[in-house]
């Protein structure tokens, strides 16, 4: 990412090995977090050498047996505090500590502050120290480490905190100190969570980032790119938390974090608003996971919890309007504005509507649904709903009962909605829970029309080995060559 930004790349001790840089590329512009941090960086970009040799020089002179490790030179350790600047400046302008961290773990693995580690970390905080003296505009004591001259920029507003900047120093010394614990304590580096900072080319960072995230993790964890179905063997779901703890079998190795894909309507519950009398299948399109990666919550050796929603809370309605279709079975009731969608579920209170109908001229007025109405005391599912208006499926009526209905009136809130009602498992698909896995997707490049006709060739061979019958809806071409009036003829 660095070199893509045509960034300076951070090697410590002797390089060896000079980076190739591209002027001609116009670079995308970084804006730092807010003015003061962007007047701090050119402040500590304008003094980096000034304060990579005063540091250089105080360290020599508190450790004057100082002798670099064999194969480091003076140096080389100038030029790293060079780069310890640098990336000072970098985090604390544009955020994060990534730069910082990347430099504390050479630092894990690098041999040459081994035995000096006294000296580097006294460097470090000399470099610290002016720092937050040369960002302020504050005057520092050279002490005779160098002839550079400190640069001061005199447009930039004072401030009037005393320390100056508390929450520029603040970070300088988190960053600074980030170092030197890593340093005295190798192991402490793996405490401090590596953060990102924000600069160029941020949309070709997040890529490189995902391109190298999928083969870090398909080393680390195999199924997270081939992707491994799951069987459920057994499942409960709490409509009061959302959530579904899933018996996927001992061993699965998926840990609180991972995300894993449930099949759509491959779950089979049961519940009490029918008297578990009906199955239905999750998730299903009107649900929040449906075609969604879901968190694993918790674990167990063989089970995964993850959060799938609450079941809806229950909201009643009071029909003002209605018709019946006795040939159909449909009833549309007029429920005023609601959020209710076609392929759920409504139940209906006894009684709840009265109708007339021309079997007696609508002199006598009728309740449903009825006890023996096949609506009555059980999910009655939507088939179409508009947005004052559902169609409920409540049963044909008899051929010979077949009569036109009018609506009269309406329980309040005979409508009920929402799932809140204990579910009972039933069955789950094979490989209903799937793991990991990464689709393969082709990047375009030159050739294309020939890339996508060779693609499809020999998509005709496999589909054939795999199916035989697959060749007879393909029809046969005949390919352009020579003699090709012989050939017609």
């Amino acid at each position: 990412v660095q070199i893509i930004r045509n960034e300076k790349v951070l090697l410590t001790g002797s390089h060896g090995k000079t980076q190739w840089y591209d002027t001609t590329v116009t670079t995308a512009p970084q804006t730092p977090q807010d003015n003061k941090v962007a007047d701090a960086k050119n402040l500590i970009d304008a003094n980096k050498n000034f304060v990579a040799e005063i540091a250089l020089g105080r360290m020599l002179a508190q450790y004057s047996n100082y002798t670099p490790a064999i194969g480091y030179t003076t140096d080389d350790c100038l030029d790293d505090i060079k780069d310890v600047v640098d990336v000072v400046a970098h985090n604390l302008a544009y955020g994060g500590n990534d730069r910082v961290w990347d430099t504390a773990n050479m630092y894990v693995s690098g041999g040459h502050a081994n035995g000096h580690e006294n000296e580097t970390v006294f460097a470090f905080n000399a470099v610290r120290d002016l720092i937050i003296q040369v960002m302020t505009n504050e005057t520092v004591t050279i002490g005779g480490h160098t002839t550079l001259t400190q640069s001061i920029d005199n447009t930039i507003t004072a401030d009037t905190n005393s320390p100056k900047c508390p929450n520029q120093r603040a970070t300088v010394q988190t960053l600074i100190s980030i170092l030197t614990s890593t340093v005295s304590t190798p192991s402490s580096l793996q405490s401090v969570d590596r953060t990102q900072s924000v600069t160029k080319c941020e949309t070709v960072r997040s890529v490189v980032n995902t391109l190298s995230d999928i083969v870090i993790n398909a080393i680390s964890n195999p199924e997270s790119f081939a992707g491994i179905a799951k069987t459920v063997s057994t499942a409960t779901y709490d409509h009061a938390t959302g959530d579904l703890v899933l018996t996927i079998g001992s061993g699965h190795s998926l840990e609180v974090g991972s995300f894993v894909n449930i099949a759509d309507n491959s779950l089979t519950f049961t519940c009490t608003m029918d008297g578990n009398t009906s199955q239905k299948t999750y998730p299903r399109a009107s649900d929040p996971i449906y075609g969604q990666s879901v968190e694993v919550q918790s674990v167990t050796d063989n089970t995964i919890t993850v959060n799938v929603g609450l079941a809806d809370t229950s909201v009643d309605y009071t029909p003002t309007a209605g018709t019946y279709d006795p040939a159909s079975g449909h009833m549309t009731l007029t429920i005023g504005a609601h959020s209710l969608t076609p392929q759920t579920a409504i139940k209906l209170l006894p009684d709840a509507v009265t109708f007339t109908c021309t079997k007696d001229n609508h002199a006598t007025q009728h309740t449903y649904p009825r006890t023996t109405d096949p609506a009555h005391d059980t999910a009655v599912n939507i088939v179409a709903a508009t947005s004052t208006t559902i169609t409920l499926d409540v049963g044909v009526s008899p051929a010979n009962e077949q009569h036109a209905h009018t609506f009269v009136s309406a329980l309040a809130n005979s409508v009920i909605t929402g799932g809140a009602y204990a579910h009972t498992f039933v069955s789950a698909s094979a490989g209903a829970v799937q793991v990991g896995g990464i689709t393969r997707t082709i990047s375009p490049g030159k050739c294309e029309g020939i890339r996508s006709t060779i693609n499809t060739l020999f998509g005709i061979v496999t589909a054939t080995v795999a199916n035989g019958s697959a060749l007879d809806s393909i029809t046969r071409n005949i390919s352009n060559g020579p003699c090709q009036n012989v050939a017609s003829t």
